[in-house]
Formats: structure tokens, sequence, C-alpha cells
């Protein structure tokens, strides 16, 4: 067996698997490491939620004897200016290695992750990966993978106070700079197409089967936005299928979204709950160095 720990810029997230990547568990805990964005920093209270998750996921694994353990960070630790800091933090607690993904290695794994999860052909399929921080758009043309990693996450969004017609110009920037030639499947993992999903499914309980390759178009999409934008913040974490840690940030997400579905001409997108974590732990998959 093997797992793999995703340090997230809203949450922390498990996935251990056996033989042939069978599921064996997956775990998922709202940290908000991303809530010093605007400081630049990660502040010590996300620092002490981190580290409270970590341990107590490490001391499972370790009594599960296993010992193939992958740790990594992404967009809130990338950006940080104690990254280091917080690294060496992370590592002398666990006793594990903790690599932080650059943007572009978070593209290709998130990629690989997702596309395993169906049975088509990759080099059919486009990606779009919103996170807490930031937002991974990539496909597999011509046996390579180009993509692109945009600063604009659901609590990112959140803490910074963006306008939409700011995130939307810098991301439609963006995307001129990464043609995508006419993928057939529009492939979204991260928490905002998952809970999405859960929502427009009415899933109580989150298991993968519920989730992954249920379908969201536009209009559903702009159904979802409406209804939840008319419910008090408050009391939206009685929504079924959304989590009450992220009642507060799911607006920011589904933002994003519509905005991708407007300038990606998206006409319905496949959810997937296969992604960075199994990429990671996809041995065949590694980042080319």
């Amino acid at each position: 067996m093997k797992a793999a720990i995703d340090i997230g810029s809203n949450s922390l997230r498990l996935l251990q698997v056996g033989d042939e990547h069978q599921l064996i568990r997956q775990k998922v805990a709202e940290t908000r490491l991303g809530e010093g964005f605007r400081e630049g920093e990660i502040s010590s209270a996300a620092i002490g939620r981190t580290l409270e998750v970590l341990d107590l996921w490490n001391q499972e694994l370790v009594g599960k004897n296993i010992t193939d353990v992958r740790v990594f960070a992404t967009s809130a630790v990338r950006d940080a200016s104690n990254r280091e800091e917080f690294c060496q933090i992370v590592e002398n607690r666990i006793r594990r290695p903790l690599r932080v993904l650059s943007g572009e290695e978070e593209a290709w794994y998130s990629f690989h992750g997702a596309t395993g999860g169906f049975d088509f052909s990759a080099e059919s399929a486009l990606l779009i990966d919103i996170g807490g921080g930031s937002t991974e758009v990539a496909a597999y043309e011509n046996g390579r993978l180009k993509g692109i990693s945009m600063p604009f996450g659901a609590v990112r969004w959140k803490v910074m106070a963006y306008r939409r017609a700011e995130v939307k110009r810098a991301m439609n920037a963006s995307l001129a700079r990464c043609h995508f030639d006419n993928p057939k499947h529009f492939i979204a993992v991260g928490g905002t197409a998952t809970t999405a999903a859960a929502i427009v499914n009415h899933v109580a309980d989150y298991k993968r089967s519920a989730i992954h390759g249920q379908t969201i178009d536009r209009s559903t999409l702009t159904e979802l936005q409406e209804h939840l934008a008319a419910i008090p913040p408050e009391e939206r974490k009685n929504v079924v299928g959304l989590p009450a840690a992220r009642a507060d940030i799911i607006l920011f997400g589904l933002e994003i979204l519509d905005i991708l579905f407007e300038l990606l001409d998206i006409p319905l997108i496949l959810v997937s709950d296969w992604g960075i974590l199994d990429g990671i732990l996809m041995d065949e998959k590694k980042y080319p160095s």
C-alpha cells in the first residue's frame, strides 16, 4: 500500500491505495492554509491547524506500517514568503520530506490523475483544476502536456476580494498564450467541481463512486450559483452536499468555473474525483526531470 497527502490552500487531503490503484481510504480536513494570501505568508494559526491534522494522519499511517507516503504542497505554500520555514517545520514534525510542486508539476499530476479515472484517450481531454489558491488548465497534445497555472482560487479570491472583470481579463490573457486544439472532453477536478456535483446530485455522504463521472452544463451551473447566492452565508452549511467549511468560498470557486465555461466555450464538464493525489501515486506518470 501507499499513500499521498496534499497540503492545499483550503484543505489537507489524504489518499491511500492498494495494488493496481485500488482505493483504500480518502480523508479531507479543511485547514484554510491560504488565509494569509493578502499578507503573503502562512499564518501561525494556519500552521497549527495543519500540523494538528498531519500529526493525526501520520500516526495512522505509521500504525498501518505504510512506508511509501508522498507529501506535497501546492499554491499556498509555493507562494508564501515563509515557505522554507513552513517546510522545515512540517518535515521535522512528521519526519517525511515535503515536496512543493511548481504550477507546471501541479498541472501535470492533476491531468494524469484525472484522466486515469476514465477510459477515453488522454489526448482528447482538457483538464480544469480549481483549487483554493490557483487554477490549472492543461491538455495533452502531440505527445506532450501543455498547460498553465493561474493564481486564482476559491480561497484566494475571497481573501483578495477580486472583481469578476479583473479575474476574467487576467485569465483570458493567460489562456490566449496557450491555445488548446478542440478537446472532446472537459474534465474538472478539485473541491469546487466535486462539491458542485455533490450539491446538484444531493449527495449527503461523499463517496468517490457517487461523484466521479457526473456532468454539469452551463445552465445547471448558473442555477446552482443563483440558488446558493440567495441563501444567507450562515445558512449555506445546511445545503445537502456542501461541507460547512466550504460554505463561505464555494461561490468564488463557481465564479471561476463560470468564467472558464465562457472563455473556453465549454458545453459540459465531466467531474472527476480522481486528481492530483492519484497522479502523484501513479509511478508511471512521474513528472519528466
